[in-house]
């Protein structure tokens, strides 16, 4: 159980898929898979609790009244009418806050005197534009979505994961699941909001991160050990998502 702290706002990130029971102020808001970009602000004195099933890689940003107000004033040129609560439990996905918070998570690792002016500047970053999204377009009541059946979309994951090394067909993913080609697509990205191409390019990026981290690891022997057509192939989808090369991302993470 976590309480958000009584004058603090909480923006957490979501970095990589996952899978969560996520309880905010006692209500279940997500039981099942997340996806990378997922962000939840919690509220000050609001309590929340996560129990996750997979390993999880989440970026929490805690945010006191007065950056939100000088968020807000940068934005819209004016200061804020009073004490600014975003209150809207939904999660939103957002791919330019998501590729700041994997920025923001790698700068942990520098050892740079500039370190903690780049982290202020993109967690500042991150916040104006939650600020300028909740100010700009109001809050909705989050539709229904009716995805893939959990047991269904458990399969299909499990088949992703055993085969990503190997090509993987769509075809191949929706038998697994027990559905046509195109009924399977539809309904997986109603489920995790992503297609099914994306979601197993971004699992491979995950694998490939790991073994970034490993002494040893060459790029071309990460590209085909996570499924890439070629090395080439691997820079160009590493960079397209994660915002930097895999030299650099490996530099600017590597632990120690």
């Amino acid at each position: 159980m976590r309480e958000g702290k009584q004058t603090h706002h909480i923006v957490a990130i979501n970095l990589t898929f996952t899978s969560v029971k996520f309880v905010h102020a006692g209500r279940v808001l997500v039981d099942g898979p997340v996806v990378p970009g997922a962000i939840h602000v919690t509220a000050p004195g609001v309590a929340v609790e996560a129990s996750y099933r997979l390993p999880c890689d989440v970026l929490h940003i805690f945010v006191a009244q007065g950056v939100l107000c000088q968020c807000y004033e940068d934005s819209f040129g004016k200061a804020a009418r009073g004490p600014i609560e975003l209150d809207d439990p939904s999660l939103r996905r957002d791919a330019t806050i998501e590729r700041l918070g994997q920025l923001l998570a790698g700068a942990e690792f520098w050892d740079r005197s500039d370190r903690y002016i780049f982290s202020d500047s993109i967690g500042r970053a991150i916040v104006s534009k939650l600020v300028e999204q909740w100010f700009s377009c109001p809050a909705t009541t989050p539709q229904r979505s009716f995805g893939l059946p959990k047991w269904r979309l458990n399969r299909a994951m499990a088949y992703i994961d055993k085969h990503l090394v190997e090509r993987i067909k769509l075809n191949d993913i929706a038998e697994s699941a027990g559905l046509s080609r195109m009924h399977f697509a539809a309904q997986f990205r109603l489920a995790l909001g992503v297609s099914p191409h994306e979601y197993v390019l971004r699992r491979r990026l995950e694998l490939a991160q790991s073994m970034l981290l490993e002494p040893g690891r060459n790029t071309l022997d990460i590209a085909l050990n996570c499924g890439f057509n070629s090395q080439t192939h691997f820079i160009s989808v590493f960079s397209r998502y994660l915002g930097d090369t895999p030299y650099r991302w490996r530099r600017n993470n590597r632990r120690g």
